[in-house]
């Protein structure tokens, strides 16, 4: 997929005429890009860290500075930038030191202007790579914003039951970090949990592709609690919303339990206001 948003490349090479080429048949073939020169690797290195720059395509072998220099100055400023190697000096010991050094792609020099094109489209498509996985950080962050503004407990597990996500509430009732739990399977960080009707709702919300709500009582670590799980599953995992309420049984057993004290004492209070209204027996 060619991006439609403009794409800013710089391009190092020594060889003033290249570069003229470069431009004329990269930006004929692929309207989106513009492409800058520079003969000069201090310019060029400047000009990305000034920013705006899409990508960077860099020759390897240079009067002043070679391409692996330039490579990891470029990585200093920006970890995740499409670099290109385009060069005529080509070894396998060099794209390994390139590869090493975090080169995004390697391109042979050859004769003709199909080199070009075929520039222009590696280009293209590393930079729609890059924004892509932008894109997808920004979404991934914004749904984690979201889950961490749920006021109860929320995990989420791929199909194999793999904790993928743990929000805080879930954490301090699991009583572990969603470091330790992503990842792993729900099962072995949790054995006690296999056979309760917890884990037949999950199982079943995932089979069945259905939602799926239970109360259960749960032992986590050195705790028994009393939960709600709501179960909402997908083609490739389930979410899973999880109140706790072992707080509230434990009152409503409390509340249960001071009325029972009541009604004895107001049985008791009856039996003892019968006796008390009674006349006194004159035999006595």
């Amino acid at each position: 997929m060619i991006p439609d948003s403009p794409i800013t490349t710089v391009h190092l090479d020594d060889d003033a005429d290249l570069l003229t080429l470069s431009r004329e048949f990269v930006e004929q073939a692929h309207e989106t890009i513009t492409v800058e020169g520079y003969t000069e690797p201090d310019a060029a290195l400047a000009r990305v860290e000034e920013g705006g720059v899409d990508c960077v395509v860099t020759d390897y072998k240079m009067a002043t500075m070679d391409g692996l220099t330039v490579l990891r100055r470029v990585r200093e400023l920006d970890e995740d930038l499409p670099v290109v190697f385009f060069t005529g000096k080509g070894s396998e010991e060099i794209a390994s030191e390139a590869i090493s050094a975090g080169v995004t792609d390697y391109l042979r020099k050859t004769t003709g202007t199909e080199q070009y094109r075929l520039l222009g489209t590696r280009i293209a498509t590393l930079v729609e790579r890059r924004r892509a996985q932008e894109r997808a950080a920004e979404a991934d962050r914004r749904i984690r914003e979201i889950y961490e503004r749920i006021t109860v407990a929320f995990v989420a597990f791929d199909e194999a039951f793999r904790f993928t996500y743990v929000n805080e509430h879930a954490e301090r009732l699991l009583g572990r970090p969603a470091m330790e739990l992503e990842g792993a399977v729900l099962w072995e960080k949790f054995p006690s949990a296999e056979g309760t009707a917890a884990a037949d709702a999950l199982r079943t919300a995932l089979s069945d592709q259905r939602e799926t709500h239970v109360t259960d009582e749960l032992d986590i670590g050195d705790e028994h609690v009393h939960v709600e799980l709501h179960a909402y599953p997908s083609e490739d995992g389930v979410s899973v919303f999880v109140e706790d309420r072992t707080e509230a049984v434990h009152r409503e057993a409390e509340l249960e339990s001071l009325r029972a004290d009541l009604e004895m004492t107001e049985q008791q209070f009856r039996t003892l206001h019968q006796k008390l209204s009674r006349p006194a027996s004159p035999f006595r």
